[in-house]
Formats: structure tokens, C-alpha cells, sequence
């Protein structure tokens, strides 16, 4: 029988969309490991298709806050999630 994941309390969506990938091609891979770092627990980082809004890249979805990182770092990201 297989076990069903834990939702995450927040989750992370990293936009992967050209311009995105083009401004920071290790986003995702550096705030993965900062998360891990920060055991910042039941946070979960995902990649994600191009979220549309490319004029601000990078971009990343902070979800359920529902905040948004435009033209974004991972420390920006990671105090953003520290303080929701």
C-alpha cells in the first residue's frame, strides 16, 4: 500500500519559464538547498511551467501566502517565507 506525501504548509514555485531560467539559471537548485539549510520544515520547493509574468523575472509563487518575489534572490525568497 503506498503511503500518501504530507501537504507542505508552504510551498515554493519556482517559475522555469525562459526569461526566468535566463536570469537565474540556479534559483531552484540554491533555494532547495537553503530551505534544507534553514530547515525551513514542511516548506517544499517545486519548478514550475512559465507563470507569465516575465518582465519581473525571476519569479517565484510563495503559496498559501499567495506573496510574489519578483526580480528575486534566494535571500529575499527565504525572508519572505520567515515571515509569513
Amino acid at each position: 500500500m503506498s503511503r500518501t506525501p504530507s501537504s507542505p504548509q508552504c510551498a515554493l514555485y519556482v517559475c522555469q519559464g525562459k526569461d526566468c531560467k535566463k536570469a537565474d539559471k540556479k534559483l531552484f537548485k540554491t533555494l532547495k538547498s537553503d530551505v534544507k539549510r534553514e530547515r525551513l520544515r514542511r516548506t517544499e520547493v517545486f519548478k514550475t511551467k512559465c507563470l507569465g509574468r516575465c518582465k519581473f523575472a525571476p519569479v517565484v509563487a510563495v503559496q498559501p501566502a499567495n506573496q510574489w518575489c519578483y526580480r528575486t534572490d534566494v535571500d529575499e525568497v527565504i525572508k519572505t517565507i520567515k515571515g509569513s
